[in-house]
Protein backbone atom coordinates (compact mmCIF):
# COMPACT_ATOMS: atom_id res chain seq x y z
CA UNK A 1 0.00 0.00 0.00
CA UNK A 2 1.25 2.99 -0.66
CA UNK A 3 1.75 5.97 1.80
CA UNK A 4 -0.37 8.69 2.44
CA UNK A 5 1.34 12.24 1.29
CA UNK A 6 0.45 15.76 2.13
CA UNK A 7 -1.79 17.60 0.75
CA UNK A 8 -0.29 20.43 0.54
CA UNK A 9 3.60 19.79 -0.61
CA UNK A 10 3.14 15.92 -1.76
CA UNK A 11 5.76 14.71 0.72
CA UNK A 12 5.13 11.26 2.55
CA UNK A 13 3.39 11.38 5.75
CA UNK A 14 5.25 9.75 8.98
CA UNK A 15 4.80 10.51 12.70
CA UNK A 16 8.21 8.89 13.93
CA UNK A 17 10.14 11.95 13.66
CA UNK A 18 9.45 15.62 14.07
CA UNK A 19 12.72 16.67 12.30
CA UNK A 20 12.15 15.24 9.16
CA UNK A 21 9.70 15.78 6.43
CA UNK A 22 6.34 15.63 6.56
CA UNK A 23 5.25 14.90 10.17
CA UNK A 24 2.01 15.09 11.45
CA UNK A 25 0.87 13.91 14.96
CA UNK A 26 -0.68 10.29 15.42
CA UNK A 27 -3.66 11.58 16.02
CA UNK A 28 -3.96 13.90 13.23
CA UNK A 29 -2.76 11.16 10.42
CA UNK A 30 -6.22 9.39 9.38
CA UNK A 31 -8.26 12.83 9.06
CA UNK A 32 -9.29 13.80 5.53
CA UNK A 33 -6.97 16.17 3.46
CA UNK A 34 -4.54 16.06 5.93
CA UNK A 35 -1.58 18.56 5.92
CA UNK A 36 2.28 17.63 7.33
CA UNK A 37 3.18 20.43 10.16
CA UNK A 38 5.25 22.67 7.81
CA UNK A 39 2.56 23.56 5.44
CA UNK A 40 0.10 23.77 8.24
CA UNK A 41 2.55 26.64 9.64
CA UNK A 42 3.60 27.61 6.05
CA UNK A 43 -0.64 28.61 5.73
CA UNK A 44 -1.66 29.36 9.24
CA UNK A 45 1.23 31.64 9.93
CA UNK A 46 3.64 32.31 7.17
CA UNK A 47 6.42 30.06 9.02
CA UNK A 48 9.10 28.88 6.44
CA UNK A 49 10.90 25.63 8.14
CA UNK A 50 14.12 24.20 6.38
CA UNK A 51 14.13 21.24 4.75
CA UNK A 52 16.80 18.52 4.17
CA UNK A 53 15.56 17.67 0.78
CA UNK A 54 18.71 18.04 -1.77
CA UNK A 55 18.48 19.37 -5.49
CA UNK A 56 18.95 15.59 -6.90
CA UNK A 57 16.34 14.59 -4.78
CA UNK A 58 13.57 16.86 -5.97
CA UNK A 59 15.64 16.35 -9.40
CA UNK A 60 14.57 12.39 -8.96
CA UNK A 61 10.72 13.09 -7.97
CA UNK A 62 10.12 14.96 -11.02
CA UNK A 63 12.24 12.95 -13.64
CA UNK A 64 9.97 10.04 -11.96
CA UNK A 65 7.29 11.78 -12.55
CA UNK A 66 7.75 12.87 -16.10
CA UNK A 67 8.38 9.22 -17.19
CA UNK A 68 4.39 8.24 -16.35
CA UNK A 69 3.14 11.62 -17.77
CA UNK A 70 1.80 12.02 -21.76
CA UNK A 71 3.05 15.33 -21.82
CA UNK A 72 4.45 18.34 -20.22
CA UNK A 73 2.96 22.06 -18.75
CA UNK A 74 6.29 23.51 -18.70
CA UNK A 75 6.23 26.86 -16.13
CA UNK A 76 8.71 29.91 -16.99
CA UNK A 77 8.49 32.59 -14.85
CA UNK A 78 8.46 35.82 -17.75
CA UNK A 79 9.91 38.76 -15.24
CA UNK A 80 12.83 36.31 -14.09
CA UNK A 81 13.10 34.41 -17.52
CA UNK A 82 16.71 33.40 -17.46
CA UNK A 83 16.48 32.30 -13.67
CA UNK A 84 13.66 30.16 -14.84
CA UNK A 85 15.19 29.16 -17.96
CA UNK A 86 17.59 26.86 -16.78
CA UNK A 87 19.78 23.68 -17.90
CA UNK A 88 18.39 21.91 -14.96
CA UNK A 89 14.54 21.98 -15.91
CA UNK A 90 15.61 21.79 -19.73
CA UNK A 91 18.00 18.77 -19.52
CA UNK A 92 14.56 16.68 -18.27
CA UNK A 93 12.06 17.88 -21.41
CA UNK A 94 11.81 14.78 -23.25
CA UNK A 95 8.25 14.33 -24.54
CA UNK A 96 5.88 16.44 -25.79
CA UNK A 97 5.72 20.08 -24.13
CA UNK A 98 3.57 23.38 -23.50
CA UNK A 99 4.99 26.72 -21.82
CA UNK A 100 2.94 28.17 -19.83
CA UNK A 101 4.31 32.07 -19.27
CA UNK A 102 3.86 33.05 -16.23
CA UNK A 103 3.33 36.20 -14.30
CA UNK A 104 2.43 38.05 -17.40
CA UNK A 105 0.42 40.83 -15.28
CA UNK A 106 3.92 42.01 -13.91
CA UNK A 107 5.42 43.07 -17.00
CA UNK A 108 4.05 46.99 -18.28
CA UNK A 109 0.52 46.73 -19.48
CA UNK A 110 1.76 48.07 -23.03
CA UNK A 111 3.57 44.34 -23.50
CA UNK A 112 1.72 42.57 -26.12
CA UNK A 113 1.12 39.45 -24.86
CA UNK A 114 1.60 37.47 -28.23
CA UNK A 115 5.22 39.24 -28.76
CA UNK A 116 6.47 37.42 -25.49
CA UNK A 117 5.05 34.54 -26.17
CA UNK A 118 6.61 34.59 -29.79
CA UNK A 119 9.91 35.57 -27.85
CA UNK A 120 9.78 32.52 -25.22
CA UNK A 121 8.95 30.27 -28.24
CA UNK A 122 12.03 31.57 -29.56
CA UNK A 123 14.33 31.08 -26.61
CA UNK A 124 12.87 27.05 -26.74
CA UNK A 125 13.81 26.66 -30.25
CA UNK A 126 17.33 28.18 -29.67
CA UNK A 127 17.84 25.48 -27.33
CA UNK A 128 16.20 22.35 -29.68
CA UNK A 129 13.20 22.11 -27.95
CA UNK A 130 10.21 23.31 -29.74
CA UNK A 131 6.85 23.83 -27.78
CA UNK A 132 3.49 22.94 -28.89
CA UNK A 133 2.80 26.26 -28.26
CA UNK A 134 3.44 29.30 -25.67
CA UNK A 135 0.77 30.67 -23.62
CA UNK A 136 1.33 34.07 -21.72
CA UNK A 137 -0.82 34.00 -18.33
CA UNK A 138 -0.82 34.85 -14.72
CA UNK A 139 -1.45 32.17 -12.25
CA UNK A 140 -2.39 34.57 -9.56
CA UNK A 141 -5.07 36.50 -11.39
CA UNK A 142 -6.22 33.93 -13.85
CA UNK A 143 -5.22 35.60 -16.38
CA UNK A 144 -5.70 33.83 -20.55
CA UNK A 145 -6.29 30.76 -17.85
CA UNK A 146 -9.12 29.23 -20.04
CA UNK A 147 -6.77 29.38 -23.44
CA UNK A 148 -3.99 27.74 -21.56
CA UNK A 149 -6.47 24.51 -20.47
CA UNK A 150 -7.96 24.73 -24.08
CA UNK A 151 -4.47 24.35 -25.67
CA UNK A 152 -3.76 21.72 -22.72
CA UNK A 153 -6.90 19.95 -23.88
CA UNK A 154 -5.66 19.49 -27.41
CA UNK A 155 -2.46 17.62 -26.23
CA UNK A 156 -2.57 13.55 -26.93
CA UNK A 157 -2.95 12.12 -23.55
CA UNK A 158 -4.10 12.71 -20.16
CA UNK A 159 -2.09 12.78 -17.84
CA UNK A 160 0.27 15.77 -17.72
CA UNK A 161 2.93 16.65 -15.00
CA UNK A 162 3.71 20.50 -14.18
CA UNK A 163 7.29 20.96 -13.99
CA UNK A 164 9.65 24.35 -13.81
CA UNK A 165 12.31 25.82 -11.08
CA UNK A 166 11.16 26.73 -7.69
CA UNK A 167 9.05 29.81 -7.30
CA UNK A 168 7.60 30.27 -11.00
CA UNK A 169 4.24 29.32 -9.79
CA UNK A 170 2.91 25.89 -10.20
CA UNK A 171 1.35 25.52 -7.30
CA UNK A 172 -0.66 28.79 -7.64
CA UNK A 173 -1.42 27.53 -11.38
CA UNK A 174 -2.46 24.28 -9.61
CA UNK A 175 -4.48 26.39 -7.12
CA UNK A 176 -5.93 28.67 -9.87
CA UNK A 177 -7.31 25.54 -11.66
CA UNK A 178 -8.34 23.50 -8.78
CA UNK A 179 -11.13 26.14 -8.51
CA UNK A 180 -11.67 27.36 -11.09
CA UNK A 181 -12.65 24.00 -12.18
CA UNK A 182 -14.32 22.99 -8.73
CA UNK A 183 -11.86 20.14 -7.50
CA UNK A 184 -12.62 19.91 -3.52
CA UNK A 185 -15.97 21.47 -3.80
CA UNK A 186 -18.89 19.80 -0.99
CA UNK A 187 -18.88 19.32 2.99
CA UNK A 188 -15.26 20.07 3.82
CA UNK A 189 -14.02 22.08 0.88
CA UNK A 190 -11.11 21.52 2.28
CA UNK A 191 -8.68 24.03 3.64
CA UNK A 192 -6.31 21.37 2.50
CA UNK A 193 -7.69 20.85 -0.72
CA UNK A 194 -4.86 21.87 -3.29
CA UNK A 195 -1.26 22.51 -2.88
CA UNK A 196 0.20 25.17 -0.35
CA UNK A 197 1.44 28.01 -1.97
CA UNK A 198 4.15 30.45 -0.37
CA UNK A 199 7.05 32.88 -1.92
CA UNK A 200 9.45 30.26 -0.31
CA UNK A 201 11.15 28.49 -2.66
CA UNK A 202 10.74 24.72 -2.45
CA UNK A 203 7.46 24.66 -1.10
CA UNK A 204 6.44 21.63 -2.92
CA UNK A 205 8.63 18.63 -1.79
CA UNK A 206 6.87 15.99 -3.63
CA UNK A 207 4.82 14.21 -6.49
CA UNK A 208 0.63 15.31 -6.23
CA UNK A 209 -1.81 14.02 -8.87
CA UNK A 210 -5.08 15.56 -9.02
CA UNK A 211 -8.12 14.83 -11.63
CA UNK A 212 -9.65 17.15 -12.76
CA UNK A 213 -13.57 16.92 -12.98
CA UNK A 214 -15.71 16.51 -16.29
CA UNK A 215 -12.07 17.30 -18.35
CA UNK A 216 -10.80 13.46 -17.89
CA UNK A 217 -7.09 15.65 -17.47
CA UNK A 218 -4.84 14.56 -14.66
CA UNK A 219 -2.62 17.30 -13.64
CA UNK A 220 0.81 16.04 -11.31
CA UNK A 221 2.32 19.41 -8.73
CA UNK A 222 5.95 18.54 -8.75
CA UNK A 223 8.59 19.76 -6.70
CA UNK A 224 10.49 22.88 -8.03
CA UNK A 225 14.16 22.09 -10.00
CA UNK A 226 16.76 23.95 -8.15
CA UNK A 227 18.23 26.32 -10.73
CA UNK A 228 21.91 27.42 -11.44
CA UNK A 229 23.44 30.57 -10.98
CA UNK A 230 20.13 32.67 -9.61
CA UNK A 231 20.61 35.30 -7.37
CA UNK A 232 17.59 34.85 -5.27
CA UNK A 233 19.22 31.48 -4.51
CA UNK A 234 22.06 32.83 -2.62
CA UNK A 235 20.60 34.77 -0.12
CA UNK A 236 18.23 33.36 3.05
CA UNK A 237 14.50 32.64 2.87
CA UNK A 238 13.53 36.12 4.29
CA UNK A 239 15.19 38.08 2.40
CA UNK A 240 14.51 35.89 -0.51
CA UNK A 241 11.09 37.40 -0.71
CA UNK A 242 12.00 40.91 -1.73
CA UNK A 243 13.91 39.20 -4.93
CA UNK A 244 11.15 36.89 -5.94
CA UNK A 245 8.67 38.61 -8.37
CA UNK A 246 5.61 38.86 -7.10
CA UNK A 247 4.36 42.73 -7.97
CA UNK A 248 4.68 44.87 -11.08
CA UNK A 249 7.91 45.18 -12.60
CA UNK A 250 9.67 48.14 -11.39
CA UNK A 251 11.44 50.31 -15.16
CA UNK A 252 13.57 53.23 -14.37
CA UNK A 253 15.16 55.56 -16.93
CA UNK A 254 18.92 57.00 -16.25
CA UNK A 255 20.50 59.18 -18.32
CA UNK A 256 24.34 58.11 -17.34
CA UNK A 257 27.63 59.78 -17.64
CA UNK A 258 30.96 58.20 -17.65
CA UNK A 259 31.99 57.59 -13.66
CA UNK A 260 28.29 56.86 -12.52
CA UNK A 261 26.96 52.99 -11.68
CA UNK A 262 23.50 51.74 -11.25
CA UNK A 263 23.10 49.47 -8.44
CA UNK A 264 20.60 46.68 -8.69
CA UNK A 265 20.03 45.92 -5.26
CA UNK A 266 22.98 45.65 -3.33
CA UNK A 267 24.38 42.15 -5.24
CA UNK A 268 24.75 43.71 -8.69
CA UNK A 269 27.06 47.05 -9.83
CA UNK A 270 26.63 48.27 -13.34
CA UNK A 271 29.39 50.77 -14.25
CA UNK A 272 29.40 52.68 -17.17
CA UNK A 273 32.72 53.02 -19.47
CA UNK A 274 33.78 56.80 -19.93
CA UNK A 275 35.82 55.50 -23.40
CA UNK A 276 32.90 54.31 -24.90
CA UNK A 277 30.63 57.75 -23.94
CA UNK A 278 33.39 59.68 -25.47
CA UNK A 279 32.87 58.38 -28.84
CA UNK A 280 29.08 58.17 -28.76
CA UNK A 281 28.39 61.20 -26.52
CA UNK A 282 28.23 62.65 -22.65
CA UNK A 283 25.55 60.69 -22.01
CA UNK A 284 24.31 57.13 -21.90
CA UNK A 285 20.43 56.22 -21.81
CA UNK A 286 19.73 53.08 -19.98
CA UNK A 287 16.35 51.36 -18.63
CA UNK A 288 17.00 49.09 -15.66
CA UNK A 289 14.06 46.64 -14.95
CA UNK A 290 13.91 44.82 -11.36
CA UNK A 291 11.28 42.65 -9.31
CA UNK A 292 8.57 45.70 -7.85
CA UNK A 293 10.56 45.09 -4.08
CA UNK A 294 14.05 45.72 -5.64
CA UNK A 295 15.81 49.11 -5.31
CA UNK A 296 17.69 50.34 -8.16
CA UNK A 297 20.11 53.31 -7.45
CA UNK A 298 22.16 55.35 -9.49
CA UNK A 299 25.61 56.64 -7.73
CA UNK A 300 29.23 57.79 -8.30
CA UNK A 301 31.53 55.06 -9.29
CA UNK A 302 33.55 56.17 -6.25
CA UNK A 303 30.94 55.57 -4.30
CA UNK A 304 29.31 52.41 -5.48
CA UNK A 305 31.57 50.34 -3.99
CA UNK A 306 30.70 51.51 -0.80
CA UNK A 307 27.50 51.23 -1.45
CA UNK A 308 27.22 47.16 -2.15
CA UNK A 309 29.88 45.73 0.53
CA UNK A 310 28.35 47.84 3.31
CA UNK A 311 25.69 45.65 5.04
CA UNK A 312 24.55 48.85 7.14
CA UNK A 313 24.06 50.62 3.79
CA UNK A 314 20.08 51.99 4.33
CA UNK A 315 19.99 52.67 0.69
CA UNK A 316 18.97 49.21 -0.21
CA UNK A 317 16.68 48.25 3.30
CA UNK A 318 17.64 46.14 6.16
CA UNK A 319 19.44 43.14 5.78
CA UNK A 320 19.18 39.90 7.97
CA UNK A 321 22.26 39.40 10.33
CA UNK A 322 22.83 36.18 8.28
CA UNK A 323 23.03 37.96 5.16
CA UNK A 324 24.74 40.98 6.33
CA UNK A 325 27.99 38.46 7.28
CA UNK A 326 27.96 36.56 4.66
CA UNK A 327 28.04 40.17 2.43
CA UNK A 328 31.67 40.48 3.88
CA UNK A 329 32.72 36.48 2.44
CA UNK A 330 31.14 37.16 -0.66
CA UNK A 331 33.76 36.55 -3.97
CA UNK A 332 32.65 38.92 -6.78
CA UNK A 333 33.77 38.57 -9.90
CA UNK A 334 33.44 41.51 -12.68
CA UNK A 335 33.03 40.95 -16.44
CA UNK A 336 32.88 43.41 -19.76
CA UNK A 337 29.93 44.14 -22.15
CA UNK A 338 29.26 45.95 -24.99
CA UNK A 339 25.57 46.63 -25.54
CA UNK A 340 23.95 48.07 -28.58
CA UNK A 341 20.14 49.05 -28.89
CA UNK A 342 17.92 46.13 -28.88
CA UNK A 343 19.43 43.83 -26.33
CA UNK A 344 19.13 43.50 -22.38
CA UNK A 345 21.56 42.44 -20.22
CA UNK A 346 19.93 40.31 -17.64
CA UNK A 347 21.15 39.13 -14.03
CA UNK A 348 19.63 35.94 -12.91
CA UNK A 349 17.47 36.34 -9.96
CA UNK A 350 17.28 39.75 -10.11
CA UNK A 351 16.64 42.00 -13.08
CA UNK A 352 17.94 43.63 -16.60
CA UNK A 353 18.94 46.65 -18.41
CA UNK A 354 18.53 47.87 -21.87
CA UNK A 355 20.17 50.57 -23.08
CA UNK A 356 18.85 52.55 -25.64
CA UNK A 357 20.35 55.66 -28.49
CA UNK A 358 23.33 54.52 -28.47
CA UNK A 359 25.90 51.10 -27.81
CA UNK A 360 27.20 51.03 -24.64
CA UNK A 361 30.33 49.48 -22.38
CA UNK A 362 29.64 48.36 -19.51
CA UNK A 363 31.52 46.62 -16.45
CA UNK A 364 28.80 43.89 -14.17
CA UNK A 365 29.97 43.21 -10.87
CA UNK A 366 28.35 40.05 -9.11
CA UNK A 367 29.00 37.13 -6.48
CA UNK A 368 30.72 34.78 -8.35
CA UNK A 369 28.51 31.78 -10.08
CA UNK A 370 25.80 34.11 -10.82
CA UNK A 371 24.36 33.90 -14.63
CA UNK A 372 25.01 37.02 -16.28
CA UNK A 373 23.13 37.13 -20.03
CA UNK A 374 23.11 39.37 -23.13
CA UNK A 375 19.81 38.81 -24.76
CA UNK A 376 17.46 40.03 -27.19
CA UNK A 377 15.61 42.38 -25.60
CA UNK A 378 11.90 41.01 -23.66
CA UNK A 379 10.62 44.34 -23.65
CA UNK A 380 10.48 46.77 -27.14
CA UNK A 381 11.63 46.67 -30.59
CA UNK A 382 12.69 43.33 -31.69
CA UNK A 383 13.91 44.20 -34.58
CA UNK A 384 16.72 46.42 -33.17
CA UNK A 385 18.83 44.01 -32.44
CA UNK A 386 19.72 42.59 -35.83
CA UNK A 387 20.14 46.12 -37.25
Amino acid sequence: MSRRKCQGCGIPLQSEDQDKPGYVPTASMERDDVLCRRCFRLRHYGAAEAVTLSAADYEQTVRHSISRADGLLVMMDIVDFEGSFDDTLLNVIDRPFLVAVNKMDLLPAVVPVREVEDWVYQRFEAKGLVPENCVGISSHSGLNMNRLWAELARLDGSRFTVIGVTNTGKSTLLTQVLRDKGHGKGKKAGRAAGPTVSDVAGTTLGATEYNIPGDGIRLVDTPGLVPTGRLSDAVCQECQRALVPHKPLSSRLFELGGGQSILLSRYCQIDVSADSLNVQGDTAVVVAYAPGDVVVHRTRRAKADELRLDPSTSVFGTVCDSCGQELGQIQWITRDFELSPGWDLAVSGLGWINVKRDSLQVQVTVPAGINVVKRVNLVGRKDLAWT
